[in-house]
C-alpha cells in the first residue's frame, strides 16, 4: 500500500492527479505486507514509528524525487521488451551501480526484477480491465512471448492470466 498527500489542483489533468500518481508509485515500491509513505505523511501523522521499520517504509524527499524521475522515465517504455539501462542511467544522471543501489534499497528488487514486477502489475491491471486477449496483454506489458508471460504471471500471482480474465467477466 502507498500513502501520499498532495494538492487538489496541480498541473495534471485530474483532481489530485499528481498525488494519485505518486501514491501509485509508492504502491509499486511497497513490498508484500508493507506500507510505503511519503515524508509528508510521516510529518502529518507525527508518528513514533521509526522509518523503514517493518511494515512501514518511509521515503525521504530525495528518494521521492528519485522515484518520480525514475518512474517518469520508465513509464512510457514499460511496453518495450528491452529498456536500455544505459539510456535510463544517463537520463537520471547516475551510474548503473548507483541505480542498482537506489532501486534495491527502495524496493528490495534489482532494477531488472523491479521492471518485471512493474510489467506484471501492469498486465494484472490490463487483465482486470479486460483490455484484450492474453497475447495482446502480454505484448502491451512488454513481453514478446505470451507463454513466457503466462509462466511469469503464474509464478508471481499464483494463477494463470486466463483465470483472472474469467474471474472478471
Amino acid at each position: 500500500m502507498g500513502v501520499h498527500a498532495g494538492e487538489p489542483v496541480t498541473e495534471g489533468e485530474g483532481f489530485f492527479q499528481d498525488a494519485v500518481q505518486i501514491t501509485t508509485w509508492l504502491c509499486d515500491v511497497a513490498g508484500v505486507g508493507e506500507i510505503a509513505i511519503s515524508g509528508r505523511i510521516k510529518d502529518y501523522a507525527k508518528t513514533s514509528v521509526q522509518p523503514n521499520e517493518k511494515p512501514l517504509k518511509v521515503l525521504s524527499p530525495a528518494d521521492e524525487k528519485f522515484l518520480h524521475a525514475y518512474m517518469t522515465n520508465i513509464q512510457p517504455t514499460l511496453s518495450d521488451e528491452a529498456i536500455p539501462l544505459e539510456k535510463l542511467c544517463k537520463s537520471l544522471g547516475i551510474s548503473r551501480a548507483q541505480l542498482y543501489r537506489k532501486i534495491t534499497s527502495m524496493t528490495g528488487h534489482s532494477p531488472n526484477s523491479f521492471m518485471q514486477e512493474l510489467r506484471l502489475r501492469k498486465a494484472l491491471r490490463l487483465l482486470m480491465q479486460q483490455y484484450g486477449n492474453i497475447a495482446e496483454i502480454a505484448f502491451a506489458s512488454g513481453y514478446n512471448n505470451p507463454s513466457y508471460f503466462t509462466r511469469s504471471f503464474q509464478k508471481r500471482f499464483g494463477m494463470l492470466p486466463a483465470q483472472v480474465l474469467r474471474s472478471v467477466e
